[in-house]
C-alpha cells in the first residue's frame, strides 16, 4: 500500500456502481501533476556533485513543498530506471537513464503514480524497462503504460484517495526505439484510437474519474494541433475526465471541456519537471525561430509548473473547480540545476517567465506561488 492511498487496478473485483455514485453525498479528491522528468547526463552529474545537499532530492525541494498529503501527485518518467546501456556521445535523439536509487527520491518528492509511456520508454531495452517497474513496485509507487503484456500496458491502474477511485491510463503516439526484446516480455501503451477507446471505456467500469496521460504532439510545438483538439473531445466522449498531455517539453494551453458526466480539462502539454534543456538561454535574451527549435536555447524548456485539478463528485456529475498552476524555474545553471519558486528568481526573470507561462497555459489556468 502506498504511504498516501491505496493502489490497484481497474480490474478490480468490487465493480464501480453508477447507481450507487448517485445517491452519495459530494465528495472531493485533489490532481496535481507537471511535465517530463529528462535525466540528461548533466542531471546525474550535478545531482551526484549536491549529494550532501541531498541530490536530486535537493533538486526537486521546491515541487516536494507544493505538493499536500491530500494530493494525488503525477508525473511522466521519461528516463528508464537504470544505466545498463551507456547512451553513445551526442546521440540524437538521446538515450537516457537514471540510477535506480531515483525511484526512492521521486516517492519522497511525492509523487504517487508516474506515466511510463513516452518515446523513451526502451532507451534502456526491454529488460531496462522492466527492470524499472520492478523498482518503483518495490517502492509502492504506481506506473501506468508500461506491463508485461500488452493487456496490462493498456489497463488503468487506479489510486484510492479517502472515498473517491481515480483511474490512471497512459499512451504514447510515438516510440525512439521499437520494443526491445526482453526476457519480462514488458510492452508499451502505443496509442491508437481503437485502443484507446477501450481502455477508457474499462477504466470507467472501476473508478468515478478517469485521468489519460497522453504523450503527443513534437518537441517545442507552441500550441496544439487542430486534430489534437479534436482527439481530446473524442478521448473525453470516450470516457477521459482529465487529459495530462506531455513531450512537447514546453508548456501549451489548458482547456476546460464537458462531458456526459459534468466538467472535463485537457492540459494539452505539462512541459518539463526537470532537464538540462535550455542551459543555454539566460533572462532577456532575443528569442529568434532557431532558438525556439533549440534544446539548448528555448527558455519555456525551463518552466515548470505542478497542475492543480480539484474534482466535485455528487449526484453523479463531476465539477472541476478553478484550475491553478504553482510556477518553477529550472535555475539549470552551473552546479544550481534545481527546481526555484518562480517567487524566488531574480525580478526581471520572474516577470518575463510568469507571462510567458500565462501566455502558454492560457485563460483556464491561474499562476500561484
Amino acid at each position: 500500500m502506498s504511504a498516501r492511498g491505496c493502489v490497484g487496478f481497474a480490474l478490480a473485483l468490487c465493480a464501480y456502481s453508477p447507481s450507487v455514485f448517485a445517491q452519495e453525498s459530494a465528495r472531493t479528491v485533489s490532481l496535481v501533476a507537471t511535465g517530463d522528468l529528462l535525466v540528461h547526463r548533466r542531471v546525474v552529474e550535478v545531482a551526484t556533485h549536491q549529494r550532501a545537499q541531498g541530490g536530486l532530492r535537493w533538486m526537486l525541494q521546491s515541487m516536494h513543498d507544493a505538493i499536500t498529503e491530500e494530493d494525488i501527485a503525477y508525473a511522466n518518467l521519461e528516463s528508464p530506471l537504470t544505466e545498463r546501456v551507456r547512451p553513445p556521445a551526442n546521440s540524437t535523439p538521446p538515450v537516457l537513464g537514471a540510477p535506480e536509487a531515483y525511484g526512492e527520491e521521486l516517492a519522497a518528492t511525492g509523487f504517487d503514480l508516474l506515466g511510463l509511456a513516452n518515446n523513451h520508454a526502451f532507451d534502456q531495452g526491454g529488460d531496462g524497462l522492466a527492470s524499472t517497474l520492478a523498482t518503483l513496485s518495490a517502492l509502492h509507487v504506481a506506473t501506468a503504460g508500461a506491463g508485461v503484456s500488452e493487456q496490462e500496458a493498456q489497463r488503468a491502474t487506479v489510486v484510492t484517495r479517502g472515498p473517491v477511485r481515480v483511474a490512471f491510463v497512459s499512451a504514447t503516439d510515438r516510440m525512439n526505439n521499437g520494443p526491445a526484446p526482453n526476457r519480462a516480455g514488458v510492452r508499451v501503451f502505443m496509442a491508437n484510437t481503437r485502443a484507446l477507446e477501450s481502455a477508457l471505456e474499462r477504466a470507467r467500469l472501476n473508478a468515478e474519474v478517469v485521468v489519460l496521460a497522453m504523450h503527443w504532439s513534437r518537441d517545442f510545438a507552441a500550441q496544439p494541433t487542430a486534430a489534437q483538439r479534436a482527439l481530446a473531445r473524442q478521448l473525453v466522449r470516450w470516457g477521459a475526465d482529465v487529459i495530462l498531455g506531455t513531450g512537447p517539453h514546453i508548456l501549451q494551453s489548458v482547456e476546460r471541456l464537458s462531458s456526459a458526466r459534468g466538467d472535463a480539462v485537457c492540459a494539452y502539454s505539462l512541459g518539463n519537471l526537470l532537464s538540462n534543456q535550455g542551459y543555454r538561454y539566460r533572462a532577456g535574451q532575443t528569442l529568434t525561430p532557431a532558438m525556439l527549435r533549440s534544446a539548448l536555447d528555448h527558455p519555456g524548456t525551463r518552466d515548470v509548473v505542478l497542475l492543480r485539478v480539484g474534482l466535485t463528485l455528487a449526484r453523479g456529475r463531476i465539477a472541476i473547480a478553478p484550475l491553478t498552476a504553482h510556477a518553477f524555474w529550472n535555475s539549470n545553471d552551473g552546479d544550481d540545476l534545481r527546481l526555484v519558486s518562480l517567487t524566488n528568481v531574480a525580478p526581471a526573470l520572474r516577470q518575463e517567465r510568469a507571462a510567458a507561462m500565462a501566455r502558454a497555459l492560457g485563460p483556464s489556468v491561474m499562476l500561484v506561488p
